[in-house]
Formats: structure tokens, C-alpha cells, sequence
């Protein structure tokens, strides 16, 4: 049985350019494991207070009382209230006479073949104008977000295929992306061009485009995938790559084995 082809999204593109070899493990060849370095515990915590942030936000835009569930979340630094108190407090709380909005709004295409998944933390269509809104519960850094593939993919995702949202065809100059900080309630604004759409598809398309090559994880290092050596001691897919790096466990350790 053939593999089902590896699905394009900000985070697997992202996981592209770190390591080629563990995109390919986890979107081509499916696997998943769990082993988890210790380096990324506090990311890991970030993420919980995002995925809680974003559930309420959810829940609020349904119209629904999301008080139980700010309750019953972890929220033992009252971090999460703190966040939740910005939102209410903000414009984004209530809807603006005159505009559309989608919550949430997952978007399917397809980049040169290649299945692509975008999903919208908030759309916004108001008089001809579009603002992708995305919520960031964290510190943003403007210089590495202005080149980022959710920023990029995000735009690029609306104007290819966001005719299917019902409001006909969406042109590069009618886009915008949002980050906004809730803590600080900034916004961080990227506009879109012509320009930029017509770069972001041919980087997209040559990317779909590698991905036709076939991946063979027996292979010490495939070439079409090769290994980013230098990311080795965070990657929770290291035992998966038949090699030993001497410098990846401590004199004496016992290191796991690998399956392949």
C-alpha cells in the first residue's frame, strides 16, 4: 500500500527547512513518535496556554457562556485569565457592523498536487477587504514573522482558494494578515501584493514539486532529505535515524534503539 502523500501546512513547511530528514519521517513515512527532549518543556507549556486561549475564543464565538470552561482549564499562574481579560476587553470581542467572520475556519487545497491545510484563527471580510487575524498568547517578533510560512501560506491559502468561503475571488491586494499580541493587545500588520503571491506559489510549487521523490528511511542519509545535523540534539526523531552522533547522549548512556 502506497504512503498517502505528505499534506503542506505552516508547520510541516516550517519542519522542512529545519530538518528535510524529519519532515520526511513524520509526513512521508507517518512516524510518529514520542520522545520529547527536555529543552522543550517551557515550549511545550506555551503551547497548552495557546490551544486553552484559542478554545475559549472558539467557544465565545458560538455564543456560548465560556465561563465554566475558563473554570474548569488549568490556569494555575492566571495566565489564561489574564488573556481572556485582554480579549474581552478588545475589539475583537464583538463583531462590527458590516463585516463577515469565520472562527476557526479551516481552508483545503491543493499546491502542484500536493494536499495543503490552513486553518484561520479568525477571518474578517469587510467592503471588499479581507484580515486574517491570528492570535499570538506569546512575545512576537516582527523581523522573523514578516518571512514566515504561516504568514506567507496564510495569504497565499485566501487568495488561491478562499473563493470557496462564498465571496467570489479574493485578490492579493485585498489580503492582510494580523498578529496580535494579546497580552499587549498590538497588532503587527502584513499587507499582500501580486508580487509576493506570484513568489509565494513558485517556492510552494517547487516545494510540492521535491516532494515527489520518494523517501527510503534505511538510507543513513537520503539525498533528496538529508539530515540538518546541528538540530540533532532537540529533535524527539533522532533514534529513528540509524545513525549514532556521539554528542547526542552523555559517556555511558544508554541510547534507544532504532526499528528500521
Amino acid at each position: 500500500m502506497t504512503a498517502p502523500a505528505p499534506r503542506l501546512s505552516a508547520h510541516s513547511l516550517k519542519e522542512f527547512d529545519r530538518c528535510e530528514r524529519k519532515f520526511a519521517l513524520r509526513y512521508a513515512q507517518h512516524a510518529f513518535w514520542p520522545g520529547t527532549p527536555p529543552e522543550v518543556e517551557e515550549e511545550r507549556g506555551a503551547l497548552a496556554l495557546g490551544e486553552a486561549f484559542h478554545l475559549l475564543v472558539q467557544v465565545h464565538a458560538l455564543g456560548l457562556d465560556v465561563t465554566p470552561m475558563l473554570g474548569a482549564l488549568p490556569d494555575a499562574d492566571g495566565r489564561l485569565t489574564a488573556l481572556w481579560s485582554a480579549f474581552k476587553g478588545s475589539s475583537h470581542a464583538l463583531p462590527t457592523a458590516g463585516e463577515r467572520r469565520w472562527t476557526e475556519q479551516a481552508l483545503n487545497l491543493f499546491v502542484g498536487g500536493i494536499p495543503t491545510f490552513v486553518r484561520y484563527d479568525r477571518l474578517v471580510e469587510r467592503d471588499g477587504k479581507w484580515t486574517i487575524l491570528d492570535w499570538k498568547t506569546g512575545r512576537v517578533k516582527p523581523e522573523a514573522l514578516a518571512s514566515d510560512w504561516q504568514t506567507r501560506l496564510y495569504r497565499f491559502a485566501l487568495v488561491a482558494a478562499g473563493e470557496h468561503l462564498g465571496a467570489g475571488p479574493i485578490a492579493p491586494e485585498q489580503v492582510t494578515i494580523v498578529y496580535w499580541e494579546v497580552s499587549s493587545g498590538k497588532p503587527l500588520p502584513f499587507a499582500y501584493s501580486q508580487a509576493q503571491y506570484e513568489a509565494d506559489g513558485r517556492e510552494l510549487a517547487a516545494r510540492a514539486a521535491h516532494l515527489q521523490h520518494p523517501f527510503n528511511p534505511k538510507l543513513e542519509d537520503d539525498p533528496h532529505y538529508p539530515a540538518n545535523r546541528g538540530h540533532c540534539k532537540r529533535c524527539d526523531y533522532y533514534s529513528l535515524c540509524n545513525r549514532v552522533e556521539a554528542d547526542l547522549a552523555a559517556p555511558g548512556a544508554i541510547r534507544a534503539p532504532t526499528f528500521l
